[in-house]
């Protein structure tokens, strides 16, 4: 479905515009009356916005991926409230506009306020230039609609645990302090209760006695059996012991990404293995230049998934979006508290997209 927005002086105009670009089949979604606001009411007078579609074919562009009507009207509230908390910032951008053209990337306001927005929320300044690219509207709605389109498209579908017929093994993988065994126990809920599977868990984090009993006391509270593993030997019988299991969820411990030593053994330890999923976790509260160590050191390990970890620690939500667009790795799944089984939720495009675009978490 192509969606598009008409704007004119009368809301007859705005209809006739719909019929002679959209034709007779289109269908009107929203008639609103703009009364300009903020900065806007300097330059924009009074219309009638009609947001119409019509359906067609897809096209393969950045700029041209369908909406649906609910995200486009969640998107429309999105925006008044970007209008808001960034026009406190327009002067500025007007200053170094006037003042300092060796740091302007776009002679255009509103896309220079985004783009400062972007780089607020710890988007790579290349990546913040790609999805400002071209764009040449003056319209706060036509820019933050554009770019969430982008977003959108370079985020992609998650990858997430999909049981199968044949037993499957989840190793996961990770830093010291990124919440890797609570994660665990949120996918082990998360699979034993909305999709009804048999689960079995093995914790090789014999570093600390501490991250033993916590899975442990987490698989009291879900009734699933556990097992520890000191090596590779008790890891291999642990998974036999678990053969009647549909999922097999395993701890692994901390590995640094600059400690060679426990780098290595979670090597040996997973490549005792013949077939499983390796899902790394990282925290987002980890600075985004230690977020490209540690997965250039754990793509050692092939065709990894990335868990995002602490997303109501942190506002640099922007390191999703890097971290997808330099490696293009599969995203999974974000955690956002401490809660078993509640705070965790497959990787959204369209909600990871809004809170970039002024969104708060939460909201």
């Amino acid at each position: 479905m192509n969606i598009k927005k008409y704007t004119a002086s009368t809301e007859k105009q705005a209809i006739e515009q719909v019929k002679l670009d959209l034709g007779l089949d289109a269908v009107i979604l929203n008639i609103k009356k703009i009364e300009p606001k903020g900065f806007k009411r300097f330059f924009v007078k009074s219309s009638v916005e009609v947001l119409a579609a019509v359906e067609e074919q897809d096209k393969n562009t950045d700029d041209n991926i369908p909406m649906q009507s609910e995200n486009f009207t969640n998107l429309e509230k999105k925006l008044d409230r970007l209008e808001n908390i960034m026009s406190e910032k327009l002067i500025q951008v007007e200053k170094s506009l006037k003042n300092d053209d060796n740091n302007i990337k776009y002679k255009n306001e509103v896309v220079e306020l985004i783009y400062n927005h972007l780089k607020e929320k710890n988007v790579d300044d290349d990546l913040a230039l790609m999805l400002i690219k071209g764009i040449e509207s003056r319209d706060m709605n036509d820019v933050v609609t554009t770019i969430y389109k982008r977003i959108i498209k370079l985020l992609d579908e998650p990858e997430i645990i999909k049981p199968s017929s044949d037993q499957k093994v989840i190793i996961f993988v990770g830093t010291t302090g990124v919440g890797k065994t609570t994660t665990i126990a949120k996918v082990a809920a998360e699979l034993l209760i909305n999709q009804n599977k048999t689960i079995g868990l093995i914790t090789t984090d014999t570093y600390r006695i501490a991250a033993v009993e916590q899975l442990k006391t987490y698989s009291k509270i879900l009734n699933l059996p556990v097992e520890v593993a000191y090596s590779s030997t008790d890891l291999r019988e642990s998974i036999q012991h678990f053969n009647d299991k549909d999922i097999v969820l395993i701890d692994t411990a901390g590995a640094s990404q600059k400690n060679e030593d426990q780098f290595n053994d979670t090597i040996k330890m997973i490549n005792t293995l013949s077939e499983m999923e390796i899902y790394l976790v990282i925290s987002l509260t980890t600075k985004y230049e230690d977020m490209i160590d540690i997965v250039e050191r754990y793509s050692y390990f092939g065709n990894i998934k990335i868990i995002f970890s602490k997303l109501d620690e942190t506002n640099g939500i922007g390191s999703i979006l890097n971290i997808k667009s330099k490696y293009g790795v599969k995203l999974s799944y974000i955690t956002t508290g401490q809660n078993v089984p509640d705070d965790i939720e497959v990787v959204d495009p369209h909600h990871i997209a809004k809170l970039l675009l002024g969104g708060d978490f939460g909201a």
